[in-house]
């Protein structure tokens, strides 16, 4: 079995804790995490068997220096952001700025998950791939656990892309980040 280790950054209140509680099958209680939660679950996709294991940071700022310390044992980060917030951008980028405080931004395979409650704005689209950033945007109250754990997967196992669709708005970058790339199983997407 693959073992795909996640640390889930982005500000307070974003969704990020709610998110994956829904795509690990936990209860969530509404409480801020504080520190870093973990979550895991082991998914089946192209009939081969992943482990995702999510480690939950907090967002306040309070418990940088405590999250810094998780950073050196992954290769894989989850930047969360509000997709329906003015100041995605700023969001963005601090998170960037902090993976980059201590540690080489290049050493890690990011993906931007933008959490909107309303209708994605084409400037975040732009932003995104403009800036050739691998993204989920999905809809903080509709979304199925694929949409997010099947392009976490693709990102770890690039040996085993599949053509294939969902019905979100999902890019991942191919290897020399020239071409976009599907995402996940269910024969239903946008790929931009």
């Amino acid at each position: 079995m693959n073992t795909i280790k996640v640390i889930v950054i982005g500000n307070s209140g974003v969704g990020k804790t709610r998110t994956i509680k829904k795509i690990c099958n936990s209860s969530y209680d509404g409480n801020k995490t504080i520190g870093v939660d973990f979550e895991s679950k082991v998914f089946i996709y192209n009939n081969l068997s992943y482990k995702i294991l999510f480690w939950d940071c907090a967002g306040d700022s309070r418990f940088n220096n405590i999250i810094r310390s998780y950073y050196n044992n992954t290769k894989y980060i989850a930047i969360f952001f509000d997709a329906d917030s003015s100041s995605f951008e700023e969001d963005i980028n601090y998170w960037r700025s902090e993976l980059n405080h201590n540690l080489e931004i290049n050493k890690f395979e990011i993906i931007y998950i933008g959490i909107y409650d309303y209708e994605v704005n084409d400037i975040i689209e732009k932003y995104l791939i403009n800036n050739k950033y691998n993204y989920i945007l999905i809809n903080r109250n509709n979304f199925e656990n694929y949409e997010i754990t099947n392009p976490l997967i693709d990102l770890f196992d690039k040996d085993h892309v599949f053509d294939s669709k969902c019905n979100i708005n999902t890019k991942l970058l191919s290897e020399n980040e020239s071409k976009y790339r599907n995402c996940c199983g269910t024969g239903t997407c946008s790929i931009l």
